[in-house]
């Protein structure tokens, strides 16, 4: 991967990260949720059109531990504080 294209991937990251904390931050929890899926996708759009060799299995991993993680979800119980 060319430094450019990590370049770009970290300054989306920062910004990304930053809208997703300033939504926590406003109690706006759903957003940052939303706000985390639509990075998520765009980071996959740019993997599949620039490395379209590797988007069946970046899409088979990522549908694995997605999955894995809608299965917890009902069972999920956050840490109190202090914990």
């Amino acid at each position: 991967m060319s430094s450019s294209i990590r370049d770009k991937a970290a300054g989306r990251a920062v910004s990304y990260r930053e809208e997703i904390q300033s939504a926590q931050a406003a109690g706006d929890y759903r957003k940052a949720v939303d706000l985390s899926i639509q990075w998520l996708r765009g980071e996959l759009a740019k993997v599949r059109k620039q490395r379209p060799q590797d988007a069946q299995a970046v899409d088979a991993e990522l549908t694995q531990k997605i999955t894995a993680l809608a299965e917890a979800i009902p069972f999920y119980r956050p840490r109190k504080a202090g914990q």
